[in-house]
């Protein structure tokens, strides 16, 4: 038995579509939504639940956050690691990458592959497609 486990499954009698919430506190937290997306998060540092909580803390995410991962049922993906220093984004057609806050990035698109620097000058790498 793990100390701190919770495990909540809310299915809908509409439609019978399930959202699932999974947290093993203080090391992390997983959610399936019943559109198809998904969350997770390590470490959380609420033990438990609360909206109201939820929306006060989620400002100071990048601060207190290890690994962030939010997935959208249309398949496009953020991620944030070590504290936001790292943060990507990934779409069906692109994928970016920023450092320290946009400093430095990597973006690759359907016209080609660019690196970022200092916050919006983009150069092309390699040949275009």
């Amino acid at each position: 038995m793990v100390p701190f486990y919770r495990r909540v499954v809310r299915v809908s009698r509409k439609d019978a579509t399930r959202h699932a919430k999974t947290a093993i506190w203080p090391l992390g937290r997983w959610e399936r939504y019943a559109d198809g997306g998904s969350e997770a998060a390590i470490p959380i540092l609420i033990p438990f639940d609360a909206p109201a909580l939820r929306e006060f803390a989620e400002p100071f995410r990048p601060f207190i956050s290890l690994y962030h991962r939010r997935t959208r049922a249309d398949g496009e993906r953020d991620s944030s690691y070590l504290f936001g220093l790292v943060q990507a984004r990934r779409t069906k057609t692109a994928k970016k990458v920023r450092l320290l806050g946009g400093l430095l990035g990597w973006e690759r698109d359907p016209k080609g592959r660019y690196l970022r620097l200092l916050w919006g000058l983009r150069l092309r790498v390699g040949k275009p497609k």
